[in-house]
């Protein structure tokens, strides 16, 4: 099931990287090397129990923007969020038919993080791959009221059938998908 994911993302200009929690620290870092601006996360367990900030703490308090403790005015936090180029979050499930990585519940911080920063990384546990959107709300039984849908990089075609990337959301969106060590 999770090749059928695979593909569909990579058809979408979607990246996957395959890991298990073991090696996901790893992963993350090489992701992040040449990153040079700030990085936006949410604060969440990862798949091998530490927390995001622990492994993003070697970037120093200046570089990265934790939305869910940050405090003040909207509009600043939006500049703030928008000058950062990553941002970083726990995705719930994915959809394996059409490529989709599902957040249940997000906040509206949590949703501009997906949206404004030029590159999306979500993690998720392979064990949360469903074949499809009736298998999802099965599993949620009506438990949710605003999942969000991440299908590929945000993208846009003028009449002319010109596609354009990030426009009206990241650039860029990689998938770590996590196994069990």
């Amino acid at each position: 099931m999770i090749d059928v994911f695979v593909q569909h993302l990579e058809n979408l200009h979607g990246e996957v990287i395959r890991t298990d929690t073991s090696n996901l620290e790893v992963e993350l870092k090489t992701l992040l090397a040449d990153v040079s601006s700030p990085i936006a996360f949410q604060s969440g367990s990862l798949p091998d129990g530490r927390n995001i900030e622990t492994i993003l703490g070697v970037y120093g308090s200046e570089n990265v923007l934790n939305v869910e403790t940050w405090e003040g005015e909207r509009g600043h936090f939006k500049k703030q969020l928008a000058a950062c180029s990553v941002a970083i979050t726990l995705a719930d499930y994915l959809l394996c038919d059409t490529g989709t990585a599902v957040l249940l519940e997000p906040n509206q911080k949590s949703r501009l993080l997906t949206l404004l920063p030029e590159w999306l990384i979500l993690i998720v546990e392979e064990k949360n791959a469903l074949a499809d959107l009736p298998t999802l709300y099965q599993k949620v039984d009506g438990n949710t009221s605003q999942p969000f849908f991440v299908t590929g990089p945000s993208r846009t075609a003028d009449i002319e059938k010109q596609l354009v990337l990030g426009v009206h959301g990241p650039k860029r969106l990689t998938v770590v998908i996590v196994s069990d060590s």
